[in-house]
């Protein structure tokens, strides 16, 4: 009689023990999880931050003057904006003039290459 009783006790016991073990699994599947997720919300709080510097910087009167005179040629009053030629279509156009003195036409504007857009009509289109 006391056997049953004692095997019946075991398997309550193992049964037990086997949940506990899940249990405890469980909670620590989650609180890795929450970690990784803490540190991901540390990450955005983190950008949150940069984007509203950012923000700030971009609504500040120095940041709208700069883009103001960089991309619309803005000057304020009494100053003298100067434009500065292009190294490199200087010498293209001085290159091609003086092609152009010393050839025919005809011949320098076959040596010319063909500017980009007319190439990719001509790839897509033909001549």
């Amino acid at each position: 009689m006391k056997f049953p009783a004692l095997l019946f006790s075991l398997l309550i016991f193992g049964i037990l023990l086997l949940l506990l073990a899940q249990s405890f699994l469980e909670a620590r599947e989650r609180e890795n999880k929450l970690a990784l997720l803490r540190g991901e919300v540390e990450a955005l709080a983190q950008r949150s931050e940069e984007k509203k510097a950012e923000l700030t910087y971009r609504n500040s009167p120095e940041f709208i003057e700069k883009q103001a005179r960089e991309q619309l040629g803005w000057a304020k009053e009494g100053e003298t904006i100067v434009v500065l030629p292009d190294i490199e279509e200087e010498k293209k156009s001085s290159s091609q003039i003086a092609s152009a003195e010393t050839a025919p036409s005809s011949s320098s504007s076959n040596s010319a290459p063909l500017p980009y857009w007319k190439q990719w009509r001509i790839v897509f289109f033909g001549n």
